[in-house]
């Protein structure tokens, strides 16, 4: 990505790149650009190979055919990072977040200063693709000045993170809590795409909420929006009874016998172990009804390491949905994501700070 793009610049890619090819007349409308200004802004990118022109396309009524514009998704490569406990997983993408190789690091990762030494050899593998920037998604809250909370699941202090990165990389680096992460790219590119108003829960080693209202990312203050496992549901907060810890204690007081996370998805085809597991459903549709009642998103997408204990009952989990919220209730989408979903999304916060700053 070249140097000197202004703010504006910046924008119309950022545009491009979310909606898709557009003629210069929608641009203007939808940017509030003239026409003069539109050219301007849009010469030196056509020239730099940052954007494209495609083939004619014919008026409705009358007048001259146009040219739509689009983002060239080569134009630059960022790395994405999704950093668990001991192993970092890592993607690297175009500016349309296709992912073109993926990577995983087994490491400690006891410190912010490992992970950066660790992500600094790892990039050594895409040194030939020039990456433009590096985005690292944690589960960890994030302000809006790249302070990094404590991280409880790596056993993290608070840290800067993004600048340790940076200075054993060489790379821009921004850093994200990992379910806002993911959210940015499910809302540009996924199941809330086209959307304004979209919501990404997930549920596994902790319960998270990634929101969007009014086409905008929710970080709330210091970057702590989303912190939905003490949220209180018919039965107990959602933490209490769909975090994995909570499904093993669970399920081990149905079985008579002490269960651990690892043993969830072996257990999880036992008879007895249904009952529980459409107990724990119906609770997270009365999750996602609350947060349908306090956000009023379009669109919730419900995924995380524990989705997959969860998915094969979606019928109860749609009941809860509905038997809180009712005839308002949003849509729901259950799905299992991989891990290189994940980085995909810290991928996502590389090219929205290399677009939008």
């Amino acid at each position: 990505m070249p140097e000197g793009l202004d703010a504006t610049s910046r924008l119309v890619a950022l545009t491009l790149l979310r909606r898709g090819p557009r003629s210069r007349a929608e641009l203007c409308r939808e940017l509030g650009l003239s026409s003069a200004s539109l050219t301007r802004l849009t010469r030196p990118m056509l020239e730099a190979g940052i954007l494209s022109e495609g083939d004619p396309v014919a008026p409705l009524t009358t007048g001259r055919p146009s040219l739509p514009l689009s983002l060239v998704p080569g134009a630059a490569h960022v790395v994405g990072v999704k950093l668990v406990t001991g192993r970092a997983h890592l993607v690297l993408t175009d500016l349309s977040a296709t992912v073109l190789d993926r990577l995983e690091v087994d490491d400690e990762l006891d410190s912010p200063e490992r992970a950066a030494q660790v992500l600094a050899r790892a990039l050594d593998r895409w040194a030939d693709h020039r990456p433009s920037g590096l985005g690292i998604s944690l589960g960890a809250d994030v302000d809006r000045d790249g302070r990094v909370g404590s991280a409880p699941f790596l056993g993290w202090p608070a840290s800067r993170l993004p600048q340790l990165v940076q200075q054993a990389t060489g790379l821009p680096a921004v850093a994200g809590n990992d379910v806002n992460a993911l959210a940015v790219a499910e809302h540009w590119f996924g199941a809330g795409r086209e959307l304004s108003d979209f919501a990404v829960i997930t549920v596994g080693m902790g319960i998270g909420l990634g929101l969007v209202c009014n086409d905008q990312m929710v970080p709330g203050h210091d970057g702590r929006a989303g912190m939905v496992g003490r949220m209180c549901l018919p039965g107990g907060t959602a933490g209490e009874l769909l975090a994995d810890r909570a499904l093993a204690a669970r399920l081990g007081r149905e079985l008579g016998e002490a269960v651990s996370v690892e043993d969830l998805p072996l257990l999880a085809s036992r008879p007895e172990a249904a009952g529980v597991l459409r107990a724990a459903a119906r609770d997270l549709g009365h999750l996602a009804a609350q947060v349908g009642m306090v956000s009023a998103p379009r669109r919730v997408l419900v995924t995380g390491e524990g989705i997959g204990l969860l998915i094969r009952h979606q019928e109860e989990v749609l009941a809860g949905l509905q038997e809180l919220a009712g005839p308002g209730a949003p849509e729901l989408v259950l799905e299992e994501l991989e891990f290189s979903e994940w980085a995909r999304g810290a991928a996502c916060l590389a090219i929205r700070e290399l677009l939008a700053g």
